[in-house]
């Protein structure tokens, strides 16, 4: 297996292998998207989130986001799943496998945030 790094395609280079494609890895289109699950947990959100454009997963994407309430993902048109330090926008803290045990997972460390905000304020 291959990957280039010019453009984000994936091939055998094995010798034995006569029925190969290649497969082209596509990025998520940020404004091509539908929220599946949302989860509040204290001040974070977890989102269960199909990209519509993305071939992995079925496009599916768990992602935690820190300091953030349900109520902003309404009327979001643009939701990037990549890690971003821009303040301008959602972005996620985390990103989970796109299973039934990723979104535990998730809610998991969502839960544990919480706690540990919690008992730093008293």
């Amino acid at each position: 297996m291959g990957v280039s790094c010019v453009g984000l395609e994936v091939w055998d280079t094995g010798n034995d292998c006569k029925n190969c494609k290649r497969v082209e890895l596509i990025n998520p289109d940020p404004y091509s998207f539908t929220i599946y699950k949302k989860v509040q947990i204290g001040k974070h959100c977890v989102c269960g989130v199909t990209y519509h454009n993305c071939t992995n997963y079925e496009g599916k994407k768990i992602l935690l986001y820190k300091d953030t309430d349900i109520s902003q993902f309404k009327l979001v048109e643009k939701l990037d799943p990549h890690f971003s330090e821009d303040k301008n926008g959602l972005y996620p803290f985390a990103r989970f496998e796109p299973t039934e045990e990723g979104i535990e997972k998730a809610i998991l460390l969502a839960t544990l945030m919480d706690k540990l905000e919690r008992d730093s304020d008293e």
